[in-house]
Parts: structure tokens; sequence; C-alpha cells
């Protein structure tokens, strides 16, 4: 306990770009042999190569998140709609004034948004007549943030 806690301390005293640079490079160390690690995870613990890709995926989402801030908000209807306007696109002009949820957001060190998770919920009548909960979830993520966002809209 007391060389983990004296290492978070001089991981402390290292400035912000130096802590973000280290993240970043472990980060690109691990994409960059991926399939090397997911064969040691195989031998390791007897898991299918393909799941172990998939632990690999989710180990580096956690690496991208230890670089960002997470935060909460708590959001009625007509913000979430504001905030996604492509809601339309499932839901038309129905009346979400009523509905409440919450964003999580992740912002990374240099202020660029990384990921937002969020959802709300409400009474369904004015979607379907014989719902009565309904759910809309949103989950974006910034896969090359140098790009320019586009979203396009469900295909029938």
């Amino acid at each position: 306990v007391a060389a983990a806690r004296a290492a978070a301390d001089s991981w402390g005293d290292i400035s912000l770009a130096k802590r973000t640079g280290v993240l970043f490079k472990f980060r690109e160390l691990v994409a960059a042999h991926v399939d090397e690690l997911a064969e040691l995870i195989t031998a390791e613990h007897g898991k299918v190569l393909s799941d172990a890709k998939g632990e690999i995926g989710r180990g580096l989402e956690v690496i991208e998140g230890a670089r960002a801030r997470r935060c909460r908000v708590a959001v009625d209807g007509p913000t979430f709609r504001a905030a996604f306007p492509q809601v339309r696109w499932l839901i038309g002009d129905a009346d979400l004034e009523n509905w409440r949820g919450q964003l999580d957001y992740w912002v990374f060190l240099d202020g660029q948004l990384g990921q937002i998770a969020g959802n709300v919920n409400g009474e369904a009548a004015g979607l379907r007549p014989e719902a009565i909960q309904g759910t809309l979830e949103v989950l974006l993520t910034a896969t090359d943030r140098a790009r320019a966002v586009v979203i396009y809209p469900p295909t029938p």
C-alpha cells in the first residue's frame, strides 16, 4: 500500500501533458500488439481468440477513459431533444415534456469530447397507443477526433 501511495503521489507531480503522453503511448502499444496479447490471454485463460480480442478492446476503452474526465447531468425530454435533434428520426414530433433521464459524458484532458452516453424515459402513449413506458438511448463515441462529425439517419 505504501508503494502504491508513493507511486500515486509521484504520478501526480508529473505535468498533465506528460501523463497524457504516457497514457497515449501505452494505448498505442496495446493497440499495436492486439494479436500477440490476445494469444497470451487465450493461452492463459482458455478464452477463444475473438473473446480475447474483445477483452483487449474493452481494455483500450479503459485506457482512453483514464485520459478523460467523466461527468453526469440530469436532463429532461426537451433538453434531450435539443441536444440530439436526430431523435426526430425515431419519434417524430412526439411530446417529451415529462420525460427524464441523464447524460454521461467524458471530456479528454485537452478539452475535447470523447464520448456521450445518455437516455430519457417516459410515458410512451404518444409514441404508440398501446405502449406504457419508453426509453430513448444515445451513444456517441469520438473515434477519430480530427475528423468532422457525420451522423446518418437510420435506414429502413
